[in-house]
């Protein structure tokens, strides 16, 4: 294992797991994309900036205090048309190259990868890399026909474009989201996009790179998905106050204070190599147990159905209720929320036991 960088933040257990297991899934906001620099060691606008060129390019204002959407919707309806709105944005994001942190993705196995930018910084780091674990493969619309495009590669990632992509940006069924009238209208043609992202993020950790922590996009899935249903998901941003702290914890959401490139940075230092280059079968994900198998003979119905209902299979993504470490201890909270919570301690009585039995006695006959 590498040796851990100063100031990289840790890699919760869970996380690092469901990383090892191809459990987690990645979803990116604006912030990741800032990673990215051109020639001139500029980076990509963010929200404001674009607005900015929009309102200076179309409206021919300076200075505007209108947000982004509302700008857009200006500018479209003023005469340019989307072509020519599309157009400019995809001007704005031309000269940047695709970061150091984008290409390291492609090291680590990932359940899946979703993304609200316009950008193609994702698939060009997949490209970029010179052995990539996974051949990254990116879908815009619902009429793609997903199944088979998965089926065709040996190692597949599907990269989800939630809000549109810059290389389709003049498909009429997919226009970027940009203006209010597009965020109104943002699901069609996308629907099943949004489906997959919402089976994934109740079934695996789900991890926030680059959002704000005000994000809609944040508090859409928070309150779609009861999080005593779902596994553990993860935040990632520098900018983290103990209020942001403890109010995702009570959603069972934990922050991990870091920059898109100091998180990619401490996972590549949290996992060895041997665990990134290690395929999981394509059942493990619904049916994780699978992986341990030492046959690959299927299973009879009734041991499935005796693993589905007697048992509990522990794993990194597993969804628990979540508590107070005050409820916990005063004896509330069920199933496993303890341990996810790092509530759990070591006990003497067990330290006790074990340095009897193992320590102690050289020459154990039971």
């Amino acid at each position: 294992m590498k040796r851990k960088k100063k100031n990289l933040p840790d890699i919760p257990f869970i996380l690092n797991e469901a990383i090892k297991n191809q459990r987690a899934v990645l979803l990116f906001g604006a912030g990741a994309s800032k990673e990215c620099k051109d020639k001139h060691g500029n980076r990509p606008p963010n929200g404001f900036q674009l607005r900015d060129v929009l309102a200076e390019k179309f409206l021919g204002t300076s200075n505007d205090q209108r947000d982004l959407m509302t700008v857009a919707e200006m500018a479209i309806s003023s005469g340019a048309g989307e072509a020519a709105v599309f157009d400019e944005i995809e001007r704005s994001w031309r000269d940047f190259e695709t970061s150091e942190a984008h290409k390291k993705l492609s090291m680590f196995r990932w359940r899946g990868l979703a993304t609200t930018n316009y950008d193609s910084f994702i698939e060009d780091g997949y490209v970029a890399s010179v052995n990539p674990t996974q051949t990254c493969l990116s879908f815009v619309k619902d009429a793609e026909p997903f199944d088979d495009r998965i089926r065709a590669e040996l190692n597949p990632v599907a990269l989800l474009k939630l809000h549109g992509c810059l290389n389709h940006r003049l498909d009429t069924e997919i226009p970027l989201v940009l203006s209010h009238e597009h965020y109104a209208k943002y699901a069609q043609n996308r629907t099943q996009l949004f489906q997959r992202l919402t089976l994934w993020a109740s079934e695996s950790p789900l991890v926030f790179v680059g959002y704000s922590l005000q994000d809609s996009h944040i508090r859409k899935l928070l309150y779609e998905l009861e999080s005593r249903k779902r596994p553990r998901w993860f935040i990632v941003t520098p900018n983290a106050d103990k209020h942001d702290i403890n109010f995702y914890s009570n959603h069972n959401i934990e922050i991990i204070t870091a920059t898109f490139g100091e998180f990619i940075e401490a996972v590549d230092n949290s996992i060895p190599e041997l665990f990134r280059a290690l395929a999981q079968p394509s059942a493990s994900t619904s049916e994780p147990f699978r992986k341990f198998y030492r046959t690959t003979e299927i299973e009879s119905a009734e041991l499935k159905s005796s693993l589905q209902k007697d048992f509990t299979f522990v794993h990194a993504g597993l969804s628990s209720e979540n508590v107070s470490a005050k409820n916990f201890y005063s004896g509330h909270g069920s199933g496993w929320s303890g341990v996810l919570q790092d509530f759990d301690f070591r006990r003497g009585v067990g330290e006790s036991l074990l340095y009897k039995t193992v320590l102690e006695n050289e020459a154990p006959t039971e």
